[in-house]
């Protein structure tokens, strides 16, 4: 029997289709034929084309898009071995245990797959160039991320992390949810009036905002514009420029702030708890309302967000929000491996849940 009659129908097909493809008889970007037109043509069922392309589409010569066809891939070039990191904060001068949570989530999977990883340069931009030097990029917290994705080619592998970007698999905390938590934890203790101070800064503060008004709005309170202090902060990410934050550290911006409210304002709003921005954030809010002689917890709870090892920094401890910061560098960098083996995601939004982080600063309030 001759040896071709011995080779499966759709193996004969799928080795007709790569010669077509590698002859450059059909470019990337070319459409191949439908089950339909298969069938019309040489009979074959859509079970055989099936096996076809799922052959074509293991040796990474084709990509099935959604609701469009199959079409022919681009080549793929040699692999470098090198991932590209954008916005993970390791040029920041003050010391925030955010960002080392998340890289640790981020090794873990490299170490596994013997990748080694790359910082792509300034906080806010990508060197250039870079999709000739790495394998794909992680984009982590940067309010401009679709800007970031808009410098790379198409289909590159790219992975956002706690902002969205168009197109792109993105890996984000609930802060909204985080924020409605908060505002349930400090409800239970008995705080009826309930202060918040963030800055009015990126989407994902606006995420807390939002969840701390619509926690207190489902308690049946409408939160006072004096109970919110939202600093406006003005973002230039011309030429790789930074938030204003980064040039005054959250410790001193709280400070700060919290200082001109106690001196203007604070006592009016009769607030017995403040949700803060962020850890650091918090810190200086106990420090300064220490140093005005208020007590914390007894005369005012504050709770943060981030829920790192600072929380145990300062006396008493922080009751904080829990991020999932190793999750949520893991699971992002999962997904970026699976899309430098040939795997394209589609666009997808993974929401990973938050927790409360326990701590002495939060009490019920002063009868």
């Amino acid at each position: 029997m001759p040896v071709a009659e011995r080779i499966p129908k759709y193996r004969q097909l799928a080795e007709e289709l790569r010669q077509r493809i590698v002859t450059g008889d059909l470019m990337p970007g070319d459409r191949l034929p439908s089950f339909a037109d298969m069938y019309r043509e040489q009979g074959v069922t859509a079970t055989t084309m099936t096996r076809v392309y799922q052959e074509l589409e293991n040796q990474l010569l084709i990509e099935r898009r959604g609701g469009s066809g199959v079409y022919v891939t681009q080549p793929r070039r040699p692999l470098t071995g090198m991932i590209g990191l954008a916005g993970m904060g390791l040029r920041r001068q003050e010391y925030n245990a955010f960002y080392p949570h998340i890289l640790h989530g981020v090794l873990q999977v490299l170490d596994a797959h013997s990748q080694h990883w790359m910082y792509t340069g300034p906080e806010y931009a990508l060197i250039e160039n870079i999709a000739e030097k790495v394998d794909g990029v992680l984009i982590c917290k940067i309010e401009n991320a679709q800007q970031i994705v808009d410098q790379l080619p198409p289909h590159f592998p790219c992975v956002s992390l706690f902002n969205k970007a168009e197109g792109q698999t993105s890996v984000v905390a609930d802060d909204f949810g985080g924020a409605m938590m908060a505002i349930d934890y400090l409800w239970q203790l008995g705080h009826r009036r309930i202060a918040c101070l963030m800055e009015d800064s990126s989407s994902i503060v606006r995420q807390r905002i939002n969840g701390y008004r619509q926690g207190l709005l489902e308690k049946a309170v409408v939160p006072e514009p004096e109970w919110q202090r939202l600093t406006p902060v003005v973002t230039n990410f011309d030429k790789g420029g930074a938030p204003n934050h980064m040039k005054q550290p959250y410790l001193n911006w709280a400070k700060k702030e919290m200082s001109e409210w106690l001196a203007k304002g604070w006592s009016d709003t009769g607030c017995t708890a403040i949700l803060v921005q962020n850890d650091i954030a918090a810190i200086g809010v106990v420090q300064t309302l220490q140093k005005a002689g208020i007590s914390v917890p007894e005369q005012v709870s504050v709770m943060s967000f981030d829920g790192t090892e600072m929380c145990d920094m300062i006396v008493p401890s922080l009751c904080a929000i829990e991020l999932p910061l190793v999750q949520i560098g893991n699971t992002g960098m999962e997904i970026l491996e699976e899309e430098i083996g040939g795997k394209k995601s589609r666009e997808q939004v993974i929401v990973l849940p938050t927790k409360i982080r326990p701590g002495d600063s939060v009490a019920p309030p002063p009868q």
